[in-house]
């Protein structure tokens, strides 16, 4: 496969999304998104792929709505069959590429680990997971 390098000296990646089955004969792919806007996830450039232990540069050629999905086309992948390796991978970028925040807003991922206390002091432990509901958030 063209267009994709190994990159294992930085190990830290944020998954976004997940590569579902192939689309057309062409080497576009299905695009199951985790961000809050689905089209938000084509302003991460590049996106990494975890393989055999080491991370795979890949870039978005194009992208496009699909009925109530997203498809896309990878630089290098031409036909459905090189397409098809990468059915079910994850989708990971750098945290480098994410905006900036203001003061007051923070991302999921950085209040794993974080110690939970209660106004009063009681310790109630780490955030170690997060739930959203239709109605409210879960910290675990």
């Amino acid at each position: 496969m063209k267009g994709k390098d190994a990159m294992s000296n930085n190990p830290e990646r944020i998954v976004v999304g997940k590569f579902g089955s192939t689309y057309g004969i062409r080497g576009w792919l299905k695009v199951f998104t985790y961000t809050d806007n689905p089209e938000s996830i084509f302003d991460y450039s590049p996106w990494y792929i975890s393989q055999k232990g080491e991370w795979v540069e890949l870039k978005v050629e194009s992208w496009k709505r699909h009925n109530k999905g997203m498809v896309c086309k990878l630089e290098g992948l031409e036909v459905r069959e090189e397409a098809h390796l990468l059915t079910n991978f994850e989708i990971a970028i750098d945290p480098a590429v994410l905006p900036e925040l203001s003061e007051d807003e923070f991302y999921w991922r950085e209040l794993f680990g974080m110690k939970v206390v209660t106004t009063k002091g009681y310790d109630l432990g780490e955030v170690t997971d997060m739930l959203e509901t239709v109605r409210t958030m879960f910290w675990l």
